[in-house]
């Protein structure tokens, strides 16, 4: 048996839990719910509220593993997003090149390959709903 379709699922959870980690940190943030955290009026919280949500969504679909190729290659453009929009994006230091780097390398092979044999929607866009 090949290592690639584990390699395929382990990427596929460590990405969901990642971005599942990212939602909950920004959520459990006391300052989320400050008026001061935003900077540009209730916007920035409703964005950031907003951008959770799809972070979510991308998060249970990745753990299902419906539409991998497509859902993970969304869910690092949405991580992405979630490091720059936030307030305290200042100058890129290690610590931001360092978690961008992790998420790519844990969406790599899902991206590269999709989500293997034990995804729930292999088929293409026909099969879903």
């Amino acid at each position: 048996m090949s290592p690639l379709p584990v390699l395929l699922v382990v990427s596929r959870l460590l990405l969901a839990t990642a971005l599942f980690y990212a939602v909950t940190e920004t959520l459990s943030s006391t300052s989320l719910f400050d008026p001061g955290y935003t900077l540009t009026g209730p916007r920035l919280t409703l964005g950031a509220a907003a951008l959770s949500g799809l972070m979510t969504v991308v998060a249970i679909w990745l753990v299902f593993g419906i539409r991998t190729r497509v859902v993970a290659t969304l869910g690092t453009a949405l991580y992405v997003g979630h490091i720059t929009m936030l307030p305290g994006f200042g100058a890129v230091d290690a610590t931001i090149l360092a978690e961008l780097a992790l998420v790519g390398a844990i969406a790599l092979p899902s991206i590269l390959f999709g989500g293997g044999r034990f995804s729930m929607v292999r088929a293409g866009w026909s099969n879903v709903i």
